[in-house]
């Protein structure tokens, strides 16, 4: 994760900054783990005793004060616990959060977004604001080339494929729609990573030396949609090269044609970022 979006807020995963329609939110540090937390595990409920645990290990915290940082977030977010826009709360269970979550696409790529009448609330780019001049201008350029006899060199694509490790989870039974897409995208994309020259499917358990791996992650929301999040990262250093969220009625996700759209659109990353992979 690096830098995220929900609702009127983005969060950096990395720097802990959390801002909002005003700039700047501020909140404790412990309590922005907490969130971190909650969003990197936003398929599920959380227990309080599982948060001290895996995020304090070697401090000596209490119940109280993950009440405390819960209680911050809400105040931090203007959220509710009886009608929670972030952060749900069951007893017994502990907490989730279940705010459509969004990835700010990667700048330097050329973006493709999901068909509009699926996509919800994606922050729009404008990196490509001016992309019809530029394209006059490349075009003008290569008349210039081509009137002055300077022939351009193919591109090479000779060398090692870059393998890449797919990770695909769903949030639910593989049964539902959610684990269903979530498997249609995962058997599409092992099947177009084997047919490309230039990439290789790694081992699902183990990926050795330089190479690329891709997540999808597929969960029901509360109002009866699915989200699905992609992202991209180097296996060399865990560096988030991409990511993107689509957001579709449930039926949409029963059919073949969301898994090839969604599918399409990382393949595409794959291609785009083969230099990162080391």
């Amino acid at each position: 994760m690096a830098e995220l979006f929900f609702g009127e807020f983005r969060f950096d995963t990395r720097r802990l900054i959390l801002e909002g329609p005003e700039g700047p939110v501020e909140v404790r540090a412990r309590t922005l783990e907490v969130l971190t937390y909650l969003i990197a595990h936003r398929n599920r409920f959380v227990g309080r005793e599982e948060l001290m645990r895996e995020l304090w290990p070697d401090v000596r915290v209490t119940e109280a004060s993950v009440t405390q940082c819960i209680s911050e977030l809400r105040r931090a977010l203007d959220d509710s616990a009886r009608s929670p826009r972030y952060i749900e709360t069951r007893v017994k269970f502990g907490y989730r959060f279940v705010a459509t979550l969004y990835h700010k696409p990667t700048e330097h790529l050329e973006l493709l977004p999901p068909p509009s009448e699926l996509a919800e609330g994606t922050p729009p780019s404008s990196g490509f604001r001016h992309r019809p001049i530029l394209l006059i201008a490349v075009m003008a350029l290569l008349g210039v080339l081509t009137a002055v006899g300077i022939k351009l060199a193919p591109r090479n694509t000779v060398g090692a494929p870059t393998a890449v490790r797919v990770v695909s989870v769903a949030t639910a039974d593989s049964g539902t729609t959610a684990g269903q897409l979530a498997e249609a995208v995962r058997t599409d994309l092992l099947r177009d990573i084997d047919r490309d020259p230039n990439l290789s499917v790694a081992p699902r358990e183990a990926l050795v030396g330089p190479g690329l791996e891709t997540e999808v992650t597929v969960r029901e929301t509360a109002a009866g949609r699915l989200e699905v999040v992609a992202i991209l990262r180097s296996w060399t250093d865990g560096r988030e090269l991409w990511g993107w969220t689509w957001v579709v009625p449930a039926e949409e996700g029963s059919g073949g044609g969301m898994a090839g759209r969604i599918t399409g659109r990382i393949l595409t990353a794959l291609r785009q970022n083969r230099r990162w992979a080391g």
